[in-house]
């Protein structure tokens, strides 16, 4: 492939695939990544402030595009399957570049024929705690201690291993490389806001954020902001699918910085209101909150709360927030995410009334046996047929005693 060509169409996964080509497998898909994150424009949009913006360069969304996962290049990012071809931005880069239409058409057709795929769709789950509690750079350290002894011959590792060490290597390389220049761009923007005098705020705010990325993600997370900072670019790492259990793998920080005086809670309910967004933008999938701890004790902290508040203030059809609850989960937890759907019903009620559509309210008796007996999927069915215009759901595991009274659930009324 015409290397030349394929940086000025930005297809750097691409470039870094047909480097490896003439090597072992995988070695090309660790290259593929690696150049893609050493290169790819990394945007700070006016106002943002969890960052970075976006998994891809300059990339579809959902919200705008229609596009199920972010896309962005001709062999595209999925958090499902990996390295894919896309044939949406193939003909995108055809419109874009009429002259190079054979080549694209070259292109997609070599690649779909190179890649391997198998399996059927899934979600992913990234170890968020490990993340926020050992950094990166701990696990780069056990890739290269394995590495090591692969190379020596002292562990009796089968055909392959080698190869698929080496590209994971290569593909830490490009994770290095993109932390660093997402770092260099948010110090960059820190300094531009303080010339615009547009948003004086804004400045102190990147700042904070330039400060606690540099460490963020790398090495264990000392505060609330490094933490959250660090789990969202995991996320975006994965393609912005589901997060994990953000409640329990944060809250410990969260409360710890809240009891310190040391968090701006206005600041970090921004931050959360972004994630949401992002959630939104790029159609991402689950999050837990709530249930149990591993040592088996209720897990709901501080932050659970705050993730509960922040379903009432956005009122996104992402993501689905899946809150457990166990037989100690405090009364607050439960109250709050029913406040949450009376105040998102209400504001959908008063926009379909500006319509001109009839809606009552109803009062909704739930039995927690019967809710108990329920699958996961069909409590969520059940309870989100309710909402009319709230895209949270709630998954729930009530013990099964006593009776739950829900009332002001909007329905449609011809």
């Amino acid at each position: 492939m015409n290397e030349s060509t394929l940086r000025e169409l930005g297809e750097w996964a691409a470039l870094g695939f047909y480097e490896g080509l003439d090597l072992p497998w995988p070695r090309a898909y660790g290259l593929a990544y690696r150049r893609l994150y050493e290169n790819m424009e990394i945007v700070i949009p006016p106002g943002r402030c969890l960052l970075p913006f976006e998994p891809l360069p300059h990339a579809w969304t959902w919200t705008e595009h229609g596009v199920w996962t972010a896309a962005s290049l001709i062999l595209d990012h999925n958090h499902h399957c990996g390295l894919r071809v896309n044939d949406a931005i193939a003909a995108d880069r055809k419109c874009r570049f009429p002259q190079y239409t054979e080549f694209i058409d070259g292109l997609a057709a070599d690649l779909k024929r190179r890649l391997v795929h198998f399996g059927g769709y899934t979600h992913s789950n990234p170890d968020m705690r490990r993340v926020v509690n050992e950094g990166f750079l701990s696990m780069a350290a056990e890739l290269d201690e394995e590495l090591a002894r692969v190379q020596a011959g002292q562990n009796g590792a089968g055909p392959g291993t080698l190869d698929l060490l080496l590209a994971l290597k290569d593909y830490t390389a490009g994770v290095r490389a993109f932390h660093s220049r997402t770092s260099e761009a948010i110090h960059q923007a820190a300094a531009q806001a303080g010339g615009q005098a547009v948003d004086p705020d804004q400045r102190r705010k990147l700042t904070l954020i330039a400060g606690a990325f540099a460490n963020c993600f790398l090495t264990p997370a000392t505060c609330f902001l490094e933490g959250l900072l660090a789990v969202h670019f995991t996320w975006v790492l994965d393609g912005c699918d589901s997060i994990g259990r953000l409640d329990q793998v944060l809250g410990p920080l969260f409360e710890a910085d809240l009891a310190e005086g040391r968090l701006d809670i206005a600041f970090a309910r921004e931050l959360l209101d972004e994630l949401w967004g992002d959630f939104e933008r790029f159609n991402g999938w689950n999050m837990q909150i709530g249930g149990f701890k591993p040592d088996g004790t209720d897990g709901c902290n501080a932050l659970t709360l705050e993730c509960i508040a922040a379903c009432g203030r956005n009122h996104h059809r992402r993501p689905n927030v899946a809150l457990r609850i166990t037989q100690d989960t405090p009364d607050t937890a439960l109250v709050r995410p029913w406040k949450s759907c009376v105040a998102a019903a209400a504001t959908t009620k008063s926009r379909a009334e500006t319509a001109g559509t009839k809606f009552m309210a109803m009062p909704v008796e739930i039995s927690s046996t019967e809710i108990a007996a329920m699958t996961s999927f069909t409590a969520v069915q059940a309870l989100t047929s309710l909402l009319v215009g709230l895209a949270t759901t709630f998954v729930m595991s009530i013990p099964a005693t006593g009776t739950w009274i829900a009332k002001l659930f909007m329905v449609a009324r011809p």
